[in-house]
Order: C-alpha cells, then structure tokens, then sequence
C-alpha cells in the first residue's frame, strides 16, 4: 500500500440537520438521546433510514452533485470503501456508476446493513458487498489498494474519526480521493440556541467533542480551518474540494427548517 495520497475531496458539512439520524422531533431530544455506549448510539440511529427518508434524497444529490466530478477520474474498475455506509444510498450509487468496479460498505449497524444488502438487491446489483463491522476493522482488512474512500457523516458521532485517518491513507493508492464530511461547530451552537441547551455552550466553544445534548453520546464538530490545518498541513493531502451543504435548509428541528425543508419544495423550487 502507499503511505500517502495525493488528493482529497473534502466535504465540509455546514448547517444541515443534525439529528437526522436519531429523531424528527427535537423537542424529544434528552429522550432520543441517552445510549448505553458509543456504539449503541450510532447502532440506534440508523433507525433513520437515509435512502427512504423523503429530504434525505436531496441531501443525497447535493453530495453526489460535488463528488462525481472527482469520481470520474477515477479507473472504471475502481475499488472504493464506503465507511459507516449505513442503508448504501453512496454505495449504491457508486456501485451504479462503477459497475466494473468493486464496492465495499461497512457499518456497524446489522439493521443497516440489513437494509443496505435489500436494496442493493433491487437495483439489482451484483458488485456491491456490505460487511458488518467497524471502520477500523474495514481499514485493518484492506488487501488491495483502494481508489476511493467515503466517510460520509460519519465523524459527526465518530470521536475516533482522526486515528481513522493514517489508516485510511495507507489504503489508498497514489492519487487516490478521500471524500470525508464534518459538522460545523455554527450549526450545533445554533442548534443548542434553538433548543435552549445551555449546558454545553462552554464545550461548543472550547473543545471539538464530547455530550454537548445531555446525553452520554459524544459529537465531534470542527471549523473549516482547523480541517484545512489537520488534513492538509498534518498529513500532506491535497484539498480539491470544501463545500458546505444544506447551509439554509433541514429537517424539522434544524436551526434552519423555517427558512427550507427540501421534501416540502416543488422540483423547480429544489433547482
């Protein structure tokens, strides 16, 4: 394997909705929120299945809509990992626009996986393999080089999304795309603002994780700069590409349903 890749695609998540993952409702948050563990937390949240969700689609588009240019540099037999790939909406996708290629999505979640392995069956695809197991046991069992790796809102509820990079890099061949997203630190300060939670503004403001909602899962959040410092100046990778998405839009509870929630507008409003 290479120690280092060329080039990166990242992602910079700005204001879209947090708790997509875990409930509609925000005004139930203490509740939706108190895991055993770590991993009971992100388990339960794929509850949330992102390929059915009707704004989960639009959010979905927006991703493909950045990252596609930057796939299709990419060999038409590329070997991509798609890292807590949830239900696959990104791993079917690729495995569509790939189909001489080889997909591999991983998630912890057997629900997840579950769901993910249906609808792959559905489109009928036949390169596409969904594993169930963490990221670092995907990374861990890399036997070939690696084009492409997603870890798309994954860090959000990830602490050890930074030990998860060496490896990540290792995997990839010369040139090959890490496309990685993450949540401001704007859009949780808004987020604890709307819903009055006063307990964590300390932590937003000072520290880059821990249980800033009342509860005992641990959030990351980071500034564009301190992405910028840690991908590029730590570990030598080139940025191709920062984008935030869903900026003025969310599912209800975001700081930003008011002003757009993209199941509720018309094709030529999403334009």
């Amino acid at each position: 394997m290479n120690s280092i890749s060329k080039f990166i695609a990242y992602l910079f998540l700005g204001i879209n909705y947090l708790l997509r993952k875990i409930s509609r409702k925000m005004t139930n948050i203490a509740d939706a929120m108190i895991p055993h563990n770590q991993a009971q937390f992100v388990i339960s949240s794929t509850h949330y299945d992102m390929v059915l969700e009707p704004n989960e689609s639009y959010y979905a588009g927006q991703y493909w809509e950045i990252i596609s240019p930057h796939l299709l540099q990419l060999p038409v037999g590329a070997n991509i990992l798609d890292l807590g790939c949830s239900q696959g909406r990104f791993s079917i996708k690729l495995a569509e626009l790939f189909t001489e290629g080889c997909i591999t999505g991983c998630d912890i979640s057997s629900n997840a996986i579950a769901k993910a392995k249906e609808y792959a069956s559905l489109a009928s695809l036949t390169n596409i393999h969904f594993q169930e197991q963490s990221i670092a046991e995907c990374l861990d069992n890399v036997k070939i080089e690696i084009d492409a790796i997603l870890m798309l809102e994954v860090t959000f509820f990830y602490p050890d999304w930074n030990e998860m990079i060496p490896k990540a890099i290792k995997a990839l061949r010369s040139g090959g795309l890490l496309l990685i997203s993450f949540r401001s630190q704007y859009f949780n300060s808004l987020l604890m603002t709307r819903h009055r939670i006063w307990d964590g503004i300390d932590s937003i403001i000072n520290n880059r994780q821990g249980p800033i909602f009342d509860s005992s899962a641990i959030y990351t959040w980071q500034t564009s700069k301190e992405i910028r410092s840690l991908l590029v100046e730590a570990y030598g990778l080139e940025l191709l590409d920062l984008r935030g998405i869903g900026v003025c839009s969310g599912i209800p509870g975001d700081p930003h349903d008011d002003i757009c929630q993209p199941a509720l507008l018309s094709s030529n409003e999403k334009l």
